[in-house]
């Protein structure tokens, strides 16, 4: 598997969105709170993720930014973990400080393997 995050792998259908939230598993550890729902789409075999920084946590918006490229980069390197499963999953960043990539990349890690195991 390619280790690309190709654009039909980003959750943009509202419809989605709303069963993310309202349906799913949850998961938290730090500095993520994941949901995931595990779907069926006869038309995709591959996963769907969404990235959310909250305004009220980190107010400058480079630095939201910024997390959201590095978490996009973690689950990049480490969706192999999880390929096919046809998988919804929300990173919600839920730390009030910039953390550096090395933690978000090993919380991702672990975040991945949870789900892994949990099916």
């Amino acid at each position: 598997m390619k280790n690309t995050l190709k654009k039909n792998e980003i959750i943009k259908e509202k419809n989605l969105i709303k069963k993310i939230f309202y349906n799913s598993n949850n998961l938290d550890l730090f500095p993520f709170i994941v949901k995931y729902i595990f779907y069926n789409d006869k038309l995709s075999f591959n996963n769907k993720i969404m990235v959310s920084v909250s305004k009220s946590k980190i107010n400058n918006a480079v630095k939201r930014n910024l997390i959201k490229r590095r978490i996009k980069e973690s689950y990049r390197l480490n969706k192999s973990i999880i390929k096919n499963q046809n998988l919804l999953i929300a990173f919600i960043y839920n730390s009030k400080e910039v953390l550096g990539y090395k933690i978000i990349l090993d919380s991702m890690f672990k975040i991945l393997k949870n789900i892994k195991s949990s099916d």
